[in-house]
């Protein structure tokens, strides 16, 4: 990618990116912030989860291991600190201010699944913690 990705823009699910657990219950396609002018490969044995137009890597996961290219954190207050002083503000700010409560639930949605993801990652570890530790494996290094 050789220009700066920057503003509102549409991203898409992939097959992967529809199974998998991060984007459950997300739509296909949803409107994301982005200012970024590099992008990533994907790791070997990685899924490409979210893709789009300008820059085709927008999400992934490699194991239980997650990227995004996209801000979904991005907040109106965010939005008038990065962009203070800028004549993008005010437009920016009227799409914000169109769809935030979608926006917001959208994020929430992703944040609801990625601790879903994160405490079952938590307790499959504290499983084989308990089978290592039951076969006398205390103080070793897994």
């Amino acid at each position: 990618m050789d220009e700066e990705e920057r503003g509102w823009k549409k991203v898409f699910l992939t097959d992967a990116g529809k199974r998998d657990s991060l984007f459950q219950n997300v739509p296909e396609y949803f409107t994301v912030f982005q200012w970024h002018e590099d992008t990533f490969d994907i790791p070997y044995g990685g899924e490409l989860l979210a893709a789009a137009q300008a820059c085709p890597h927008q999400a992934f996961r490699y194991r239980n291991a997650y990227g995004l290219q996209f801000h979904i954190e991005i907040t109106g207050t965010m939005i008038e600190q990065w962009f203070d002083n800028h004549s993008e503000l005010q437009g920016y700010m009227n799409i914000f201010n169109s769809f935030k409560h979608e926006y917001y639930a959208r994020a929430n949605r992703l944040y609801e699944n990625f601790v879903w993801f994160a405490d079952l990652c938590r307790q499959s570890s504290g499983s084989r913690n308990r089978k290592f530790f039951d076969r006398g494996g205390a103080g070793r290094q897994l």
